[in-house]
């Protein structure tokens, strides 16, 4: 996905991305996140950035296909809790999950 801060709507975002193959595009509070396959993620970067939106990120991040929801609450406290303890582990980068709502 891309990150990126602007001032441009939803609307717009959608038009000027008409072109590429975009799964997924948001604005919300001068952030713009687009979510895209592997192979589109530098020509999407480009474009926003030729639409004078500047790049806070863009990287290849794992998406959950089925997301799986927890009922227990305390089942979902401990899960919760595991990942928190990944997460601050010095030689963890990234921690994924396909926990849903």
């Amino acid at each position: 996905s891309v990150r990126a801060t602007g001032t441009m709507s939803e609307d717009d975002l959608i038009e000027k991305l008409l072109d590429f193959d975009v799964d997924d595009a948001s604005s919300s509070d001068g952030m713009v996140t687009v979510t895209c396959k592997s192979h589109d993620l530098d020509k999407i970067k480009k474009a926003l950035e030729n639409n004078k939106l500047k790049i806070e990120s863009a990287q290849l991040e794992w998406v959950a296909k089925t997301p799986l929801a927890i009922t227990d609450p305390e089942a979902e406290e401990s899960v919760c809790k595991f990942l928190d303890i990944l997460d601050d582990m010095d030689d963890v980068q990234n921690v994924y999950a396909n926990l849903g709502g």
